[in-house]
């Protein structure tokens, strides 16, 4: 990242890292509610191989951020909109009372809106934040084809 490691991340470029970083811990969260709920173990070892890929994307954020003179979970809190919040709210709420297979639509729609997030970024004019979304898309579509996958093979 060159001489950008020593800047602090503000404006809108810090808010759109801080965004990602929030949706990457709340995908993880999500998905450790749904790890709790699904009862097909087959399924709860694809859940844990997305969540640990969610885990990875956002120590990676998180050690961006960190470069940038940040410290990303003191931040994330501060993150409005992370597309993944809703869904982890709505699996808290409903812990129990989901079928497998409403659970696995739940997370692949919240992988969804990831790729749409990662997307935008990879066409931002800003540098650091394309190299950010090269750097992390591929994570992220895998995690989103495994998802989309089984939501498939459960109809």
């Amino acid at each position: 990242m060159g001489c950008l490691s020593m800047q602090m991340t503000s404006g809108i470029t810090g808010t759109k890292l801080i965004d990602l970083f929030s949706g990457e811990i709340s995908a993880v969260e999500a998905y450790c509610q749904a790890i709790e709920n699904v009862k097909n173990p087959k399924i709860v070892a694809i859940l844990q191989e997305t969540h640990n890929g969610h885990a990875m994307r956002a120590n990676s954020l998180a050690k961006t951020l960190r470069a940038l003179g940040n410290e990303p979970y003191n931040l994330a809190g501060e993150a409005a909109g992370a597309a993944w919040s809703a869904f982890s709210e709505f699996l808290q709420s409903n812990l129990g009372k989901l079928a497998d297979k409403q659970t696995v639509a739940i997370l692949e729609e919240g992988e969804d809106q990831g790729m749409a997030q990662y997307r935008n970024m990879l066409a931002d004019s800003d540098p650091l934040l394309r190299q950010v979304a090269r750097d992390l898309f591929p994570q992220q579509e895998s995690t989103h084809n495994i998802m989309r996958d089984l939501k498939l093979s459960l109809v």
